[in-house]
C-alpha cells in the first residue's frame, strides 16, 4: 500500500497464482503469472486450480500444451498468451577446425568422431537412461560418442547404465552456462529424450533453441513445447 506497484509479475503455478489473485482482489494491482512446465493432472489439483487460474488478470505459458490445459480448466484463452525463454542468440558461435579439434582433445574426443550431445538436468524426465539404451541397441552401427553435459539426481544411474557401453558414453558433468555455447560447437547432432513424468513435463526447454542456435541437428521427443518449435523433417527429427 505504500509503494503501488503498476504490475506484479509472479512464475509459477497455482500458489504463485493465489497471491497475483491477492494482489488483484485485494490491492487492485494488475497481475502476470508465467507459467513454466504442464500442470499437475492430479484431481485436487485441478479443483483448486482452476477457480484461481480464472481470476488472475493475465497468464503467459511456455507451451501451447499448457494453455491447452488451462483451457480444460476453463480459463479463458483471451487472458492467456505464449512466450518461452529467450536466448542470447550471439553468443552461439562456430568454432574453426582447428579450434574444434583442440577443444575435443580436452575432453578426450578425437577430430573426426561423431559427437551425440545432450546438455540438461541428470533428472528421470529427461529419458537419458531411453537414449543410452538406443545407443546399446545400435552397438557397432553407433559409430561416435554420447556426450552427456549436466548433472542431478539420475547421475549414479547414469553412470551405472552407461558402463557396459565402455567410452561410447561420457559424462562431463555440470558447466555454468557460459560454457554451454562453447560446448555445443563441438557436438554433430543434438538429441533431447524426455518423456512425461505423472507429476512434472517439460514446458519449452531452452537446451533446444541453444541447440539450434549451435546449428545442430536436432532429434527429440513430442513433449510439452518441443513440438512447437520442432516440426519433424523440417528443423529436426521426432521420435516417440
Amino acid at each position: 500500500r505504500r509503494r503501488p506497484f503498476d504490475v506484479v509479475h509472479l512464475h509459477g503455478d497455482v500458489f504463485e497464482a493465489l497471491s497475483g489473485v491477492l494482489f488483484w482482489k485485494v490491492l487492485s494491482i494488475p497481475s502476470v503469472i508465467t507459467v513454466h512446465a504442464g500442470l499437475n493432472t492430479k484431481r485436487v489439483y485441478r479443483l483448486l486450480a482452476g477457480p484461481v487460474f480464472r481470476r488472475i488478470p493475465w497468464i503467459i505459458a511456455h507451451s501451447r500444451e499448457i494453455g491447452d490445459e488451462l483451457a480444460s480448466l476453463k480459463v479463458d484463452s483471451d487472458k492467456v498468451s505464449f512466450s518461452s525463454s529467450g536466448i542470447w542468440v550471439t553468443r552461439f558461435q562456430p568454432l574453426s577446425l582447428a579450434e574444434k579439434a583442440t577443444e575435443r582433445a580436452k575432453y578426450g574426443l578425437s577430430e573426426n568422431e561423431k559427437v551425440v550431445m545432450s546438455v540438461g538436468r541428470l533428472h528421470s524426465m529427461k529419458g537419458h537412461e531411453f537414449l543410452i539404451e538406443a545407443v546399446s541397441i545400435l552397438g557397432d552401427d553407433f559409430d561416435g560418442r554420447l556426450v552427456f553435459i549436466g548433472d542431478g539426481p539420475e547421475k549414479d544411474c547414469i553412470i551405472a547404465r552407461a558402463a557396459a557401453l565402455g567410452d561410447k558414453v561420457l559424462l562431463l558433468g555440470e558447466h555454468g552456462h557460459d560454457a554451454v555455447p562453447r560446448l555445443l560447437a563441438l557436438a554433430d547432432i543434438y538429441v533431447l529424450a524426455s518423456i512425461t513424468l505423472a507429476r512434472q513435463r517439460e514446458s519449452t526447454p531452452t537446451a533446444i533453441k541453444e541447440a539450434m542456435a549451435a546449428s545442430l541437428p536436432l532429434i527429440v521427443t513430442p513433449v510439452g513445447g518441443i513440438k512447437d518449435h520442432i516440426a519433424d523433417g523440417i528443423n529436426g527429427i521426432i521420435v516417440p
